[in-house]
């Protein structure tokens, strides 16, 4: 983008940002996206809580087609989550924690 618009790297970030603080672009991780073809950073944690719910388990390719993101966008997410117990890991799966009564 730096090279295309022929800006430097200050104002190339100084406009990502302005674009994402207009809800023009979604950030996830260190990527932007149109809005539309992500799921927001707001509501990734309960998409992969439902996903889990639901299939039982998921790798991280799987994730990343739910959030619509790059695998490498998931890992921050799941580690995350991994750190809050809202879910564990099993070999290359990801499983939801059972819930104690």
């Amino acid at each position: 983008m730096i090279a295309l618009l022929r800006v430097s790297k200050n104002t190339a970030y100084n406009r990502l940002r302005q674009m994402v603080a207009r809800g023009k672009l979604t950030k996830v991780g260190n990527r932007y996206y149109l809005p539309s073809t992500v799921v927001p950073p707001e509501d990734q944690e309960q998409a992969i809580l439902a996903y889990l719910s639901e299939a039982g388990f998921a790798y991280r390719q799987d994730i990343a087609r739910v959030l619509r993101i790059g695998p490498r966008q998931c890992w921050p997410i799941l580690q995350r989550m991994l750190a809050e117990h809202q879910i564990a890991k099993d070999g290359q799966k990801y499983i939801l924690l059972q819930k104690e009564a």
